[in-house]
């Protein structure tokens, strides 16, 4: 095992996704570009089982002190567990940490073949439940902004991350040092989770990210909102994720205890395009808000 983690660490993550699929049958497992979503690259068992799994994540993760919420945390959990399902593969990556909960629902999706690294500026983690679940995993102390220049195998990660979760200091400067460094590390169809993004208590957050996407050659896009997070992918992958929420983010989030929920678009302009995913208001019901205005909205990424 210890051999198979080396090369793995070694290997970069598109190259080990090919050697998965090859040894899955040899196919490539993505929808075609036409395709409506990439519900045709796993089957409904697959999906069932992964929200079964959800279970025993989330119990972890609520017997570990955090601000991580059960919306979020369904979230997280389909995300994750739809880039499973399609052998997206990559190292997990967290930015503030504080005792460890939404590192140990991070836990129970990373593979043993990937790494899991936690980086924060104090030692708070309860790491003993932690290694219960992930015994690999790896505890780096300093800034995020110090990260890319104080963790040896940076350059190993760059390129070879499927999903990074920030929840730091939220400062201005620092969103920005994490979204420029977020560019570097995200792999294909990689996502990148920015906590409190919609907490306007952290207002300065919405203004780094959006300076950050558009004043400079960002590769980056969001593609969905929540009322405490943002969610973001490369420019590329887009089409991809934004398919899954419109076909099946509300099937898997009732699959793990919420279907109370609906999707919101009100605009679908080239330049943003993100969704926003939100618990049902008092009175409401149905998968839209404003099916009979922004219907068409919601047919097509």
């Amino acid at each position: 095992m210890w051999m198979k983690r080396a090369v793995r660490r070694a290997m970069p993550a598109p190259l080990y996704a090919a050697m998965r699929r090859l040894r899955h049958g040899g196919t490539d497992r993505r929808p075609a570009a036409g395709a409506l979503t990439p519900g045709s690259g796993r089957s409904a068992a697959a999906a069932a089982s992964s929200a079964g799994a959800f279970a025993a994540a989330r119990a972890d993760a609520e017997a570990t002190e955090g601000m991580l919420s059960e919306f979020s945390m369904a979230v997280m959990d389909s995300l994750l567990a739809l880039q499973d399902d399609l052998a997206i593969a990559g190292h997990v990556v967290e930015f503030g940490v504080f005792k460890g909960r939404s590192a140990m629902l991070l836990a129970h999706r990373a593979r043993p073949s990937e790494r899991l690294i936690l980086v924060d500026i104090e030692r708070y983690l309860d790491q003993k439940r932690l290694a219960d679940v992930f015994p690999g995993f790896e505890f780096v102390q300093c800034a995020s902004e110090a990260f890319a220049r104080t963790f040896p195998d940076y350059r190993a990660l760059a390129g070879n991350c499927r999903f990074l979760h920030v929840d730091s200091s939220h400062g201005f400067r620092t969103t920005l040092a994490e979204l420029a460094m977020a560019e570097e590390l995200l792999a294909e169809r990689g996502i990148l989770v920015l906590d409190d993004f919609t907490n306007l208590n952290y207002s300065q957050m919405i203004a780094a990210t959006y300076k950050h996407l558009y004043s400079g050659k960002s590769g980056l896009a969001m593609f969905l909102v929540t009322e405490e997070k943002g969610y973001l992918c490369r420019a590329a992958d887009f089409e991809f994720y934004a398919r899954y929420v419109l076909a099946e983010m509300l099937g898997d989030m009732a699959a793990r205890g919420l279907a109370g929920v609906c999707l919101a678009r009100t605009d679908t302009d080239p330049e943003y395009r993100a969704i926003h995913l939100r618990p049902h208001l008092p009175g409401e019901s149905g998968p839209h808000y404003g099916e009979s205005i922004y219907g068409a909205l919601y047919r097509e990424p």
